[in-house]
Protein backbone atom coordinates (compact mmCIF):
# COMPACT_ATOMS: atom_id res chain seq x y z
CA UNK A 1 0.00 0.00 0.00
CA UNK A 2 1.20 3.37 -0.96
CA UNK A 3 1.11 6.41 1.39
CA UNK A 4 -1.48 9.00 1.00
CA UNK A 5 -2.30 12.08 2.25
CA UNK A 6 -5.45 13.78 2.94
CA UNK A 7 -6.06 17.37 3.20
CA UNK A 8 -9.57 19.83 4.63
CA UNK A 9 -9.69 22.55 3.39
CA UNK A 10 -10.73 25.38 5.69
CA UNK A 11 -9.63 26.65 9.05
CA UNK A 12 -10.23 24.60 12.63
CA UNK A 13 -11.93 26.72 15.68
CA UNK A 14 -10.58 25.46 19.04
CA UNK A 15 -13.33 25.48 21.61
CA UNK A 16 -11.16 24.10 25.10
CA UNK A 17 -13.48 22.41 27.46
CA UNK A 18 -13.52 19.92 30.43
CA UNK A 19 -15.14 16.64 29.55
CA UNK A 20 -15.52 14.93 32.86
CA UNK A 21 -16.69 11.92 31.69
CA UNK A 22 -17.75 10.47 28.29
CA UNK A 23 -21.43 11.38 28.19
CA UNK A 24 -20.24 15.04 28.79
CA UNK A 25 -18.14 14.45 25.59
CA UNK A 26 -20.72 12.83 23.12
CA UNK A 27 -23.01 16.19 23.55
CA UNK A 28 -20.18 17.68 21.40
CA UNK A 29 -20.22 14.75 18.79
CA UNK A 30 -22.09 15.73 15.60
CA UNK A 31 -21.57 15.68 11.87
CA UNK A 32 -18.87 18.17 10.84
CA UNK A 33 -17.12 18.50 14.50
CA UNK A 34 -13.67 18.17 15.27
CA UNK A 35 -12.84 17.43 19.07
CA UNK A 36 -9.62 16.39 20.65
CA UNK A 37 -10.10 14.49 23.75
CA UNK A 38 -7.37 13.84 26.54
CA UNK A 39 -8.11 10.73 28.94
CA UNK A 40 -6.49 9.63 31.68
CA UNK A 41 -8.17 6.01 31.70
CA UNK A 42 -11.68 7.46 32.42
CA UNK A 43 -13.18 6.07 29.40
CA UNK A 44 -12.03 3.67 27.01
CA UNK A 45 -11.60 3.50 23.03
CA UNK A 46 -14.35 1.09 23.38
CA UNK A 47 -16.30 2.97 25.32
CA UNK A 48 -16.55 5.79 22.38
CA UNK A 49 -16.61 3.22 19.58
CA UNK A 50 -19.93 1.99 21.29
CA UNK A 51 -22.04 5.21 21.86
CA UNK A 52 -20.94 6.14 18.46
CA UNK A 53 -22.40 3.04 16.66
CA UNK A 54 -25.42 2.79 19.04
CA UNK A 55 -26.58 6.50 18.22
CA UNK A 56 -26.69 5.53 14.54
CA UNK A 57 -27.01 1.93 14.44
CA UNK A 58 -26.44 -0.78 12.62
CA UNK A 59 -23.03 0.74 11.66
CA UNK A 60 -19.75 -0.63 9.81
CA UNK A 61 -16.78 -0.07 11.52
CA UNK A 62 -13.02 -0.38 9.93
CA UNK A 63 -10.44 -0.82 13.08
CA UNK A 64 -7.01 -0.74 12.51
CA UNK A 65 -4.30 -1.15 15.35
CA UNK A 66 -1.13 -2.48 16.42
CA UNK A 67 -2.89 -5.46 18.92
CA UNK A 68 -6.44 -5.72 20.37
CA UNK A 69 -7.83 -6.86 23.53
CA UNK A 70 -9.35 -10.03 24.15
CA UNK A 71 -12.40 -8.08 25.63
CA UNK A 72 -12.69 -6.05 22.54
CA UNK A 73 -12.77 -9.16 20.24
CA UNK A 74 -16.26 -10.45 22.20
CA UNK A 75 -17.60 -7.30 22.33
CA UNK A 76 -17.24 -6.69 18.75
CA UNK A 77 -18.56 -9.74 18.17
CA UNK A 78 -21.82 -9.40 20.57
CA UNK A 79 -22.42 -5.92 19.04
CA UNK A 80 -23.07 -7.66 15.88
CA UNK A 81 -25.15 -10.25 17.60
CA UNK A 82 -27.16 -7.21 18.32
CA UNK A 83 -27.19 -5.58 15.58
CA UNK A 84 -25.67 -2.48 16.50
CA UNK A 85 -22.43 -3.03 14.68
CA UNK A 86 -23.20 -4.39 11.15
CA UNK A 87 -19.38 -5.30 9.87
CA UNK A 88 -15.98 -5.29 11.21
CA UNK A 89 -12.74 -5.05 9.91
CA UNK A 90 -9.89 -5.69 11.28
CA UNK A 91 -5.96 -4.28 10.28
CA UNK A 92 -3.78 -5.28 12.53
CA UNK A 93 0.13 -5.54 12.62
CA UNK A 94 1.58 -8.73 11.52
CA UNK A 95 3.08 -9.54 15.10
CA UNK A 96 -0.23 -9.67 16.69
CA UNK A 97 -0.61 -13.53 16.64
CA UNK A 98 2.97 -14.09 17.88
CA UNK A 99 2.51 -11.79 20.81
CA UNK A 100 -1.16 -12.53 21.74
CA UNK A 101 -1.56 -16.29 20.12
CA UNK A 102 -5.75 -16.57 22.33
CA UNK A 103 -6.67 -13.30 21.10
CA UNK A 104 -5.18 -13.73 17.64
CA UNK A 105 -6.91 -17.50 17.30
CA UNK A 106 -9.85 -16.40 19.21
CA UNK A 107 -10.69 -13.24 16.29
CA UNK A 108 -10.12 -15.47 13.76
CA UNK A 109 -13.16 -18.08 15.10
CA UNK A 110 -15.89 -14.63 15.43
CA UNK A 111 -14.84 -13.08 12.33
CA UNK A 112 -15.10 -14.11 8.85
CA UNK A 113 -11.65 -14.44 7.36
CA UNK A 114 -11.94 -11.77 4.67
CA UNK A 115 -12.85 -9.19 7.79
CA UNK A 116 -9.18 -9.62 9.04
CA UNK A 117 -5.64 -8.50 7.12
CA UNK A 118 -2.60 -8.43 9.10
CA UNK A 119 0.15 -5.86 7.57
CA UNK A 120 3.18 -4.06 9.50
CA UNK A 121 1.44 -1.31 11.00
CA UNK A 122 1.31 1.09 14.29
CA UNK A 123 -1.29 3.35 12.83
CA UNK A 124 -4.38 3.51 15.06
CA UNK A 125 -7.53 4.97 13.40
CA UNK A 126 -11.16 3.93 13.42
CA UNK A 127 -13.97 4.59 11.22
CA UNK A 128 -17.63 4.40 12.26
CA UNK A 129 -19.98 4.52 8.97
CA UNK A 130 -23.65 4.63 10.36
CA UNK A 131 -26.89 5.11 8.12
CA UNK A 132 -26.63 8.80 8.33
CA UNK A 133 -23.22 9.38 9.94
CA UNK A 134 -19.49 8.88 9.43
CA UNK A 135 -17.00 9.33 12.29
CA UNK A 136 -13.19 8.68 12.19
CA UNK A 137 -10.87 8.25 14.90
CA UNK A 138 -7.61 8.73 15.29
CA UNK A 139 -5.78 8.08 18.49
CA UNK A 140 -2.64 7.08 20.77
CA UNK A 141 -4.87 4.31 22.13
CA UNK A 142 -4.63 0.35 21.55
CA UNK A 143 -7.68 -1.31 21.45
CA UNK A 144 -6.92 -2.94 24.97
CA UNK A 145 -7.37 -2.05 28.80
CA UNK A 146 -4.25 1.16 29.30
CA UNK A 147 -5.50 3.10 32.05
CA UNK A 148 -2.46 6.00 31.05
CA UNK A 149 -3.15 9.50 29.18
CA UNK A 150 -4.30 9.00 26.02
CA UNK A 151 -5.19 11.38 22.96
CA UNK A 152 -8.33 10.96 20.64
CA UNK A 153 -9.35 13.02 18.18
CA UNK A 154 -12.74 12.76 17.01
CA UNK A 155 -13.86 14.30 13.12
CA UNK A 156 -17.18 14.66 11.97
CA UNK A 157 -15.92 15.25 8.06
CA UNK A 158 -17.48 12.03 5.80
CA UNK A 159 -14.34 12.97 3.53
CA UNK A 160 -11.76 12.10 5.97
CA UNK A 161 -13.79 8.94 6.89
CA UNK A 162 -13.90 7.94 3.26
CA UNK A 163 -10.31 8.57 3.25
CA UNK A 164 -9.08 6.32 5.90
CA UNK A 165 -11.96 3.53 4.57
CA UNK A 166 -10.29 4.17 0.94
CA UNK A 167 -6.52 3.27 2.51
CA UNK A 168 -8.45 0.17 3.99
CA UNK A 169 -9.81 -0.72 0.86
CA UNK A 170 -6.34 -0.74 -0.64
CA UNK A 171 -5.38 -3.69 1.69
CA UNK A 172 -8.07 -5.68 1.35
CA UNK A 173 -7.33 -6.06 -2.56
CA UNK A 174 -3.35 -6.11 -2.34
CA UNK A 175 -3.07 -8.21 1.18
CA UNK A 176 -4.84 -12.31 1.72
CA UNK A 177 -8.06 -12.32 4.06
CA UNK A 178 -6.98 -13.95 7.38
CA UNK A 179 -3.71 -14.45 9.16
CA UNK A 180 -0.47 -15.68 7.45
CA UNK A 181 -0.62 -19.76 8.05
CA UNK A 182 3.23 -19.46 9.76
CA UNK A 183 1.63 -17.02 12.01
CA UNK A 184 -1.42 -18.97 12.94
CA UNK A 185 0.64 -21.92 13.34
CA UNK A 186 2.90 -20.15 15.87
CA UNK A 187 0.14 -18.38 17.53
CA UNK A 188 -1.54 -22.37 17.95
CA UNK A 189 1.86 -23.56 19.64
CA UNK A 190 2.82 -20.18 21.58
CA UNK A 191 -0.89 -20.75 22.86
CA UNK A 192 -0.92 -24.47 23.76
CA UNK A 193 2.79 -23.95 25.97
CA UNK A 194 1.61 -21.57 27.55
CA UNK A 195 -1.37 -23.75 28.55
CA UNK A 196 -3.73 -21.46 26.73
CA UNK A 197 -6.14 -22.60 24.86
CA UNK A 198 -7.36 -20.66 22.01
CA UNK A 199 -10.98 -20.74 22.61
CA UNK A 200 -10.41 -20.80 26.59
CA UNK A 201 -13.55 -20.21 29.00
CA UNK A 202 -15.65 -18.68 25.57
CA UNK A 203 -18.62 -18.63 27.19
CA UNK A 204 -16.91 -16.38 30.23
CA UNK A 205 -15.75 -13.75 28.04
CA UNK A 206 -18.45 -13.43 26.11
CA UNK A 207 -20.80 -13.02 29.53
CA UNK A 208 -18.23 -10.51 29.97
CA UNK A 209 -18.70 -8.50 26.90
CA UNK A 210 -22.82 -8.52 27.32
CA UNK A 211 -22.11 -7.44 30.89
CA UNK A 212 -19.86 -5.10 29.26
CA UNK A 213 -22.36 -3.73 26.97
CA UNK A 214 -25.58 -3.66 29.25
CA UNK A 215 -23.75 -1.07 31.28
CA UNK A 216 -22.71 0.75 28.53
CA UNK A 217 -26.22 0.77 27.45
CA UNK A 218 -27.23 2.44 31.02
CA UNK A 219 -25.33 4.75 30.47
CA UNK A 220 -26.48 6.08 27.21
Amino acid sequence: MRAAHHVRQGVRRTEPRYAASLTALMRDVRPGCEIIAVTGGEWSLADLVFALAEQDAPADIDITSWTVGRQTIETMAALMGRHIVGRVRWLVDRGFPARQPSYATRMARLFPLDCIRAVRVHAKWIVISGRRTRYAIRTSCNLNVNPRMEIVEISGDPALAAFLSEVMDGYWREVPAGFPDHAMMTAGQRAAEGGMAADADPADALADAEAWIARQMDLV
